[in-house]
């Protein structure tokens, strides 16, 4: 039997990157799902930051037209506005809309999946238009802790009872949302794609050599960096992503973004996974079981973190931002036991089974 599901997410399907619903998406095209991928939001307000979406192959044809590839849709919601905790107004939702190329996608789906993002102010519109699909809302990012608009996090919770599945990657989360809802909240850690990591035969270090790796784009810690580097001068740091290069140094090495498919042999292949972020403690404390976090741990990396991220995983080794801290976490993540390391880590095929039950 052939189902129809719609994911409604922050990401593009195209993308040389590779998010969570990325995933998620393929798992049920291998399913023979009919699968429709909406991009949401997406504004002139984007348009003429110049958001980096619209350099992305397909990205400006999506806009205006829906594409598809076998049992592939990609639509992209645009509209006039989008919701920012920039402007008031604009957490009014002045000119944010469901256009009616994706209403048209909803009619008939059995299943729509809805990330942390401005897709939960449709919530009410789409139930309305399908009063018959399952209802999931996959939780991304803790709404709270990234500081999205007041209006974004009160839809939430308006919502959130209203869902058939909750589906949240991690314990902080949980805890949080299981208080408001707790008949529907599930936890599902993130998954890993095993077949691409176990399949990567191509070392990209030189032999002899140690090596740590970063793979992210926001919130990361300059001052780890500065002292690490500093420190270790025979630890070679590269950091994959699109992270301001402040630190200058010969052992650390800069890429920028690159398409996930290559950034594959950099974590299968490293001595050491960084965590290294910078922020309030909230936000870190919701970045213990990231989607790199799970790569990490599926490669049996020992991870270097902030003490905020507070996990009591072994294959943490956490650090407080002075020399002392830094200093003995990295030799302590060096001269680990392999074997103590953990590796229990669910594949995307697993999660997208318990997102919709068969």
């Amino acid at each position: 039997m052939s189902f129809r599901i719609m994911l409604l997410s922050s990401h593009f399907y195209f993308s040389k990157k590779r998010a969570g619903f990325h995933h998620l998406a393929d798992e049920y095209l291998k399913k023979g799902f009919e699968v429709v991928f909406v991009t949401v939001p997406y504004s002139f307000l984007k348009l003429f930051g110049l958001d980096g979406k619209i350099s992305q192959t397909f990205f400006v044809r999506n806009i205006f037209l829906r594409i598809k590839r076998s049992n592939l849709t990609s639509v992209i919601n645009f509209s006039l506005t989008h919701p920012t905790t920039k402007n008031l107004w604009n957490d009014r939702l002045y000119g944010f809309f469901i256009n009616k190329r994706v209403l048209k996608e909803v009619i008939g789906l059995d299943f729509i999946i809805f990330e942390s993002n401005a897709s939960l102010y449709f919530f009410e519109k789409i139930k309305k238009v399908n009063p018959s699909a399952r209802l999931i809302y996959r939780v991304s990012d803790d709404l709270l802790a990234i500081g999205v608009q007041k209006s974004l996090v009160k839809q939430e919770e308006r919502v959130l009872n209203d869902f058939d599945i909750v589906s949240v990657p991690n314990e902080l989360i949980y805890r949080r949302l299981y208080e408001k809802s707790p008949g529907n909240i599930f936890l599902h850690h993130h998954g890993v794609d095993f077949s691409i990591f176990d399949n990567e035969k191509a070392n990209p270090y030189a032999i002899g050599t140690v090596n740590a790796v970063f793979v992210g784009n926001s919130h990361f810690d300059h001052i780890f960096l500065e002292v690490a580097s500093r420190l270790f001068r025979k630890v070679d740091f590269h950091i994959i992503g699109n992270v301001p290069k402040k630190i200058q140094k010969v052992n650390v090495l800069y890429y920028d973004e690159i398409p996930f498919s290559d950034t594959i042999k950099f974590i299968k292949f490293a001595d050491i996974g960084l965590q290294a972020r910078a922020g309030d403690s909230a936000l870190l404390g919701t970045l213990a079981n990231s989607n790199k976090v799970e790569q990490y741990l599926y490669c049996r990396l020992p991870i270097i973190a902030p003490v905020e991220i507070n996990t009591i995983n072994s294959n943490f080794f956490l650090y407080e931002r002075n020399e002392k801290s830094i200093s003995s976490c990295i030799n302590r993540a060096l001269s680990h036991e392999f074997s103590d390391l953990e590796t229990d880590v669910n594949s995307w095929e697993w999660v997208a089974k318990e997102l919709v039950g068969i």
